[in-house]
């Protein structure tokens, strides 16, 4: 499995989960557009699973659209981490990335996911698709 970390996420955590737990993370730099639409696209065509902690892409239209038509897989971080400090973020990831990568393992391509402060990982539905 690959993981692709946005720029939401400092590298030096992407770091420290390839040291320590040997996540095959995708460098962001390569050749991948700076839009989100662009970069979630370049995801779901090459089958990387995408971390973020940006929410907002689930509430914007050609974000939600790439994920869709692109089938991206994807666990979106704790809202709660936002404004928070590089070192509990850190602590954060070392905790759950456990269950992060065995949820990712099992996931379908197209699969969303929330991962709660506390670890609690739920697939996530659109409101518009019901």
């Amino acid at each position: 499995m690959r993981f692709f970390f946005d720029r939401h996420i400092a590298w030096l955590i992407v770091e420290t989960l390839r040291d320590q737990n040997g996540v095959d993370a995708v460098e962001r730099k390569h050749g991948i557009g700076p839009k989100d639409e662009d970069w979630l696209a370049t995801a779901g065509q090459n089958g990387w699973i995408v971390i973020t902690l940006d929410h907002q892409i689930l509430s914007r239209k050609l974000q939600k659209r790439a994920l869709h038509d692109h089938q991206v897989t994807a666990f979106f971080g704790a809202k709660e981490l936002n404004g928070k400090q590089s070192h509990t973020r850190l602590e954060w990831f070392q905790q759950h990335w456990a269950k992060i990568e065995q949820r990712a393992a099992k996931a379908r391509p197209g699969d969303i996911f929330m991962v709660s402060f506390k670890g609690k990982i739920t697939r996530w539905k659109d409101k518009g698709d019901e």
